[in-house]
């Protein structure tokens, strides 16, 4: 016959202090910056932004497409993006 503890557990969810969380207390850590997600020269630069342009037309082929148009705004989205990092950068 199991027998049940005297004290019953807590729930899985209960609130715990932050001290007793697995991974301790997270608000001493300073906040990282977020990566840039391009390159800091022209070169690679270029590249990047063709490579998506092209992505791009390949959903534009396809743009009736329910994936085509989802594959042509991500990559547009994309590509705006890095053109506006690319006339950024000096060299």
């Amino acid at each position: 016959m199991l027998r049940q503890p005297d004290s019953p557990r807590p729930p899985w969810n209960a609130a715990r202090p932050a001290a007793e969380r697995p991974g301790g207390d997270w608000s001493a850590c300073a906040p990282m910056p977020l990566p840039r997600l391009f390159v800091d020269n022209r070169r690679d630069g270029s590249r990047l932004l063709s490579s998506a342009l092209v992505i791009t037309g390949i959903g534009l082929v396809r743009i009736d497409h329910p994936l085509g148009q989802v594959v042509a705004v991500i990559g547009g989205s994309i590509s705006a993006y890095w053109w506006l990092c690319y006339r950024q950068l000096q060299r």
